[in-house]
């Protein structure tokens, strides 16, 4: 289910383990790429990459978000996030 890996994934983001984080929500977008969940996770992957100070790394994912996921909730995020 996508929503119980994304959920796993988000408790290691909430613990501040990003590298750990980010390869959970990696298996939610292999693992649904089609679901919203994707959409959520790769915009997390950005986020891991910020907190890891790799600002151009965030930036990929987002922007991976905005083509993958164009029409998604999630893309607005990932839009406000480029412009952050």
């Amino acid at each position: 289910d996508p929503e119980v890996l994304y959920r796993y994934a988000e408790t290691w983001f909430m613990e501040g383990l990003y590298e750990q984080a980010g390869l959970r929500y990696q298996t939610v977008v292999e693992k649904s790429e089609k679901s919203s969940w994707a959409a959520w996770a790769v915009v997390r992957q950005g986020e891991c990459f910020q907190h890891l100070g790799q600002t151009e790394g965030a930036h990929f994912f987002w922007k991976d978000v905005l083509t993958r996921y164009p029409d998604s909730e999630a893309a607005k995020l990932a839009k406000a996030l480029l412009k952050d």
